[in-house]
């Protein structure tokens, strides 16, 4: 395809998509690889045919690869060449990442968008255009089906969200790079694309290819199933909007004749959305929004339910959501905070728990089970105490590459709701060294190098004069 007919179905997606008009003025994400240089190469000469009004290039020097100094040039020498504007900024991801507990990914993420904001502000632009495409796309998509997700969750990534642009998202990463060598535009490779330790780098280099062998078209045809799916949801969402909701900032909500005779999939979302304007509601699934679901379409009118971080009250007609830390689970236990002191026995009156510690070698034997979890006593930081469950909290289970809430880990492994706040936290002067004995923080495990291993026992002990049962 000639590039002029490239670029007429360019500004063509744009156009369908409501992404640009004649006077947008757009600041465009630029890593300097093959995909934010082709969305250059098309906005640059949607520019010259004024068919957008500004275009300013912004680039973030992650400091995380030694390339990062020479691709910052690269972007910097390609934008001057061709008198469009470019900001550059340096951070440091890495030590962001750790200071925010959260992955080298998220961080990039959080930061680059946080400049791309400030820059569009600060200049008065329009939107921030960002060049993900139809492989992203079906990344995305199978990532979230591995992890579990729903209609909305099979929408993939949208054309459009406020602000952002996705322009090239109908393209796929063979398209672009043919773009790049048609038009000799060039571009930088990170190399950490390649590396499989992340997920979605692994979805990238071996899933998604093995499915190209059964279907060349893969990424497109499931770029139209998001479509069709985004259609869908918005066909439900218009259904659930329909139906009145109150919310006062802490309490939210319906009355029970706005939602009689509503199919059972609708009152399901409704509860979704419900659950979506409180706060700490991010650990609420499938499951919860099903049970509530099931109590609405149940003869008893009068009945209370505990999500977390909300309490779900149905009575005088009306179907109410409280927020609140207070109400995080079905059962409250009484805040303590405890320093352990190695070798001696800790009661959580309480929590009715009895906490002991042992320090022994690594080629001593023991046994880890569901009451014994075993850490590198080494690795621990400073002082070790217990605490309990907070809705903030989050840690890096064993063998994952990513953090996680300490809520949403303990519904994912299906811990029911009464015995959640009773799970003890062990922490250090760093952060979460285990939860309770059901899983270590990777900081703390165990490995050939390991010399000294803590066992940490919990014991669930019955009445106030049992400190004798193990």
């Amino acid at each position: 395809m000639k590039f002029s007919e490239r670029l007429k179905e360019f500004f063509l997606y744009a156009k369908q998509n409501d992404l640009l008009n004649e006077t947008s003025k757009v600041v465009v994400a630029l890593s300097g690889g093959a995909d934010s240089m082709v969305l250059l190469h098309f906005l640059y000469c949607l520019q010259a045919e004024k068919k957008i009004a500004a275009l300013h290039a912004f680039h973030l020097n992650h400091s995380l690869r030694g390339e990062a100094d020479s691709e910052e040039r690269f972007v910097v020498e390609y934008c001057s060449e061709r008198n469009i504007p470019v900001t550059t900024v340096k951070e440091d991801v890495r030590g962001y990442a750790l200071s925010e507990k959260i992955s080298e990914e998220t961080a990039g993420r959080e930061l680059r968008y946080r400049h791309l904001r400030k820059l569009k502000d600060d200049c008065g632009y329009d939107v921030i255009a960002t060049a993900h495409h139809a492989d992203d796309n079906a990344e995305t998509i199978l990532m979230r089906l591995t992890r579990g997700t729903g209609l909305r969750g099979m929408g993939g990534i949208h054309p459009k969200s406020d602000d952002i642009i996705r322009p090239i998202l109908y393209l796929t990463k063979s398209e672009i790079y043919d773009i790049c060598e048609s038009e000799n535009i060039p571009f930088v490779t990170d190399k950490s694309n390649f590396d499989n330790k992340y997920f979605r780098n692994r979805v990238r280099n071996t899933v998604i290819p093995s499915l190209a062998e059964e279907n060349p078209s893969f990424s497109l045809t499931l770029l139209r199933t998001s479509e069709i799916m985004r259609d869908a949801w918005d066909y439900i969402s218009f259904h659930v909007d329909r139906i009145p909701v109150e919310y006062d900032g802490k309490i939210c909500s319906c009355d029970l004749s706005d939602i009689e005779g509503e199919d059972s999939f609708i009152v399901s979302q409704l509860v979704f959305k419900m659950c979506g304007m409180m706060t700490n509601a991010d650990n609420v699934g499938y499951s919860h929004a099903k049970k509530i679901t099931q109590l609405l379409s149940g003869e008893d009118k009068r009945w209370e339910y505990h999500l977390p971080g909300i309490k779900v009250v149905c009575g005088d007609g009306k179907l109410t959501m409280v927020s609140g830390s207070e109400v995080s689970s079905g059962s409250s236990v009484e805040k303590y905070f405890y320093e352990i002191i190695i070798g001696e026995k800790l009661v959580i009156d309480g929590a009715d728990l009895a906490i002991s510690t042992k320090i022994i070698k690594k080629n001593e034997n023991f046994i880890i089970n569901s009451y014994i979890k075993a850490v590198d006593y080494d690795k621990i930081k400073g002082k070790l105490f217990i605490t309990p469950r907070e809705d903030n909290m989050k840690f890096r289970p064993v063998g994952r590459n990513m953090t996680k809430s300490v809520s949403k880990f303990l519904s994912d492994k299906k811990i029911p709701m009464a015995e959640r706040n009773s799970v003890p936290v062990f922490r250090d002067d760093e952060g979460i060294v285990s939860v309770g004995c059901i899983e270590i923080d990777e900081r703390v495990r165990i490995t050939n190098d390991t010399k000294n291993i803590l066992l940490i026992i919990i014991t669930k002990i019955q009445g106030e004069n049992n400190d004798d049962n193990q």
